[in-house]
């Protein structure tokens, strides 16, 4: 189970020391100023097109008659043999 470098008992071997001081040497991720602000109005400037609630049922509809007919057909085949 690996645990937090914080909570490591104990000698720590070279590798694990060299990359605790890289670690602490990095700096921690800064977006660009304004950044967040910029994304956010992107987002809201577009509209909302829900493409589901028109395609869904131009796909769903026609399996569904697909799925009927093919079920009617050989329901007939069925019953004409028996």
């Amino acid at each position: 189970m690996m645990r937090p470098l914080k909570e490591s008992l104990g000698q720590v071997s070279p590798i694990e020391a060299e990359a605790i001081d890289l670690l602490r040497a990095a700096a921690g991720h800064e977006p660009p100023p304004g950044q967040k602000q910029r994304v956010r109005a992107r987002l809201l400037q577009q509209r909302i097109i829900r493409r589901g609630v028109f395609f869904r049922p131009a796909v769903v509809l026609p399996g569904i008659l697909c799925a009927a007919a093919a079920s009617a057909a050989v329901g007939r085949h069925w019953i004409a043999e028996t």
